[in-house]
């Protein structure tokens, strides 16, 4: 089974709580998802394993079309690692260190969100992600 781990800064505020159960819920068949809330960029940077492909979301990374998005993490379930870590900063985004460190960048849009609604947003992506995987009818 896929791993995906979540690095991201911040807890969620309450009012997102129950999209975050919802969208773990239905990825329970796709994926061992493991949620991993920092502090700041130095936290995310040392709990970083290079055993995995790190994907940023990044505000000035390359935005890609859902089914694109499922073909990168096909890619890397089927032929990759095994494993991927993706991270969520704060509100200045990450520092060019600690991007650099990533292996793909990737931006949700030229539209700026907060830290817990980008979380929310990769949560549905990951079950668009699986939906289309599998052939599942979703929202089209």
């Amino acid at each position: 089974m896929l791993k995906i781990k979540i690095l991201k800064i911040g807890k969620l505020k309450k009012e997102y709580l129950e999209a975050e159960k919802e969208f773990l819920k239905r990825l329970k068949s796709f994926a061992s998802i493991e949620i991993i809330d920092k502090k700041d960029d130095t936290a995310i940077e040392k709990s970083l394993n290079p055993d995995t492909h790190i994907i940023a979301l990044d505000r000035v990374g390359k935005q890609y079309s859902s089914e694109d998005f499922a073909e990168i993490i096909r890619t890397e379930r089927d032929f990759g690692k095994g494993a991927i870590t993706i991270l969520i900063g704060g509100p200045h985004g990450f520092p060019e260190n600690l991007l650099k460190k990533a292996h793909a960048k990737i931006s949700f849009g030229k539209l700026t969100y907060t830290h817990q609604l980008a979380y929310i947003l990769l949560l549905e992506q990951l079950y668009r992600t699986h939906t289309i995987l599998t052939n599942k009818k979703y929202h089209y």
